[in-house]
């Protein structure tokens, strides 16, 4: 039960982000200009965001084997994250307020 609380927080969590990262808050579009990414990434970034979440949803709720796949998708999300912003020169205490 615990598992299923967080599979469906960190989906709620990633979909909310998504739309965040879509609609262009200007934190996010702050973010992404002091990263160098073009302004039509943020479209993908939230699109790929939105797929992570709505798969961890879904596999949390009711298709329990796709869990994985959301949870691989997200993992692999925050991995290029990460990568991206350490070729940025990003500070550490930037990515930890993240």
């Amino acid at each position: 039960m615990l598992l299923a609380m967080i599979q469906i927080l960190m989906g709620l969590l990633f979909v909310c982000l998504s739309i965040l990262t879509l609609v262009g808050t200007k934190y996010t579009n702050k973010k992404f200009e002091q990263l160098g990414l073009p302004k039509y990434f943020r479209y993908v970034t939230g699109l790929v965001q939105f797929i992570g979440g709505s798969t961890m949803l879904l596999g949390s709720i009711w298709y329990s084997n796709i869990v994985i796949l959301g949870g691989a998708w997200i993992a692999m999300t925050m991995v290029v994250g990460i990568v991206l912003r350490i070729r940025t020169n990003d500070s550490l205490q930037s990515m930890l307020r993240q």
